[in-house]
């Protein structure tokens, strides 16, 4: 792991066990997922995808790999939403990130990533379209 991401880690209470030990609260085996994440998106986006998950709801148990990349995904795909600052954090906590995992490791699924990021956006989607109507209507 490289200091700068150890560094991020501590600084979130997140600790990194190795594969033959069980996850839990704000642990993952993820080393290399957010090493990519740190590499192609920087520190920043790194950050958020973590405090995302872990400061939300009950999902300090949902730091998996499949889960990581799907939020990234999702926060790349819709910057809108991120720049919603705390409204993007609390429409997690409406979300049981394990849960939607455990949705799409059911078969016929393209795969957790994809499946998870899918249903992450079908949840967010009518939190900021709501979001969105009401800013217009102020500022109309």
């Amino acid at each position: 792991m490289t200091p700068a991401l150890a560094s991020i880690c501590s600084s979130l209470g997140i600790e990194v066990v190795p594969t033959n030990e069980r996850r839990g609260p704000r642990t993952t085996h993820a080393v290399v997922t957010m090493e990519r994440l740190l590499s192609n998106y920087g520190s920043g986006h790194l950050v958020l995808v973590l405090r995302t998950i872990v400061e939300t709801g009950h999902n300090a148990n949902a730091l998996a790999e499949p889960i990581i990349f799907a939020v990234s995904d999702v926060a790349l795909a819709q910057p809108q939403w991120v720049a919603s600052g705390l409204a993007w954090l609390e429409a997690f906590d409406s979300i049981d990130l394990v849960e939607l995992w455990g949705h799409a490791k059911i078969g016929g699924t393209p795969g957790p990533r994809q499946t998870i990021a899918a249903l992450i956006i079908d949840r967010l989607r009518p939190l900021f379209s709501e979001q969105r109507k009401v800013t217009a209507h102020v500022d109309a």
